[in-house]
């Protein structure tokens, strides 16, 4: 399989090369069949969508949210953007790799997960009846910890809905 060395934010929309280390976070992905795949930009470090080379880079119509939200899955520390071109739109992880088609059970997994543990609570706000990203000064100083102390999710399909 080839990995091209660099992608194109949807945010800041600038080609940046991809580290050493999420060369091999994007290969081990791909091979092991996920499509949907976020990293960090090294300009602006914003979250997006990493497309290989014949993906169109230049061209893609896909854009990103401005809404970032933490991961609900279970184990997770990952964060999940809305994702929207001109046929379709969803909610994915670029961490674990889950995507949500309906926003309903994106915002059910949501309720679940902040039932289940009080610090996943701070991440998330309830507005208009539908839960959205917290600021990130909410977040529990040791989140990382907390979640990577979770069991692991036991869904078998990155497909959520």
């Amino acid at each position: 399989m080839i990995i091209v060395k660099n992608t194109k934010c949807q945010s800041c929309h600038q080609t940046f090369e991809l580290s050493n280390k999420q060369i091999n976070l994007v290969t081990d992905l791909l091979n092991r069949g996920q499509k949907f795949i976020m990293i960090e930009c090294s300009l602006c470090g914003l979250a997006t969508n990493y497309q290989q080379e014949n993906d169109d880079i230049q061209n893609s119509a896909i854009e990103v949210d401005s809404y970032t939200y933490r991961c609900p899955v279970s184990h997770c520390t990952g964060w999940v953007e809305l994702i929207e071109d001109s046929t379709s739109s969803f909610f994915g992880c670029g961490e674990c790799g889950s995507v949500w088609y309906e926003e309903q059970n994106f915002q059910k997994e949501i309720t679940q997960i902040v039932s289940l543990c009080n610090y996943r609570a701070k991440c998330y706000e309830m507005a208009e009846n539908k839960w959205i990203p917290a600021s990130l000064e909410n977040e529990d100083k040791n989140y990382k910890t907390l979640v990577e102390s979770e069991p692991f999710d036991k869904k078998k399909s990155f497909i959520r809905d």
